[in-house]
């Protein structure tokens, strides 16, 4: 059986909402999908804009 990874992350609006939102979605076509911890992370190259949430879910 072949494993995907796949980083997630928002800058805008509700962003550990959207990022659940996603998981939850992903988790009803993905079997046994498992996630990493959440994190925050500053933007780079354009740093006017806010702070992202990360992480990486794979199955």
């Amino acid at each position: 059986m072949k494993s995907i990874f796949l980083g997630l992350g928002s800058n805008v609006g509700n962003r550990e909402k959207y990022i659940k939102t996603a998981i939850k979605l992903l988790s009803k076509k993905v079997p046994r999908l498992q996630k990493a911890s959440i994190y925050e992370s500053k933007a780079v190259g354009y740093t006017n804009q806010a702070n992202f949430l990360n992480t990486v879910v794979w199955g």
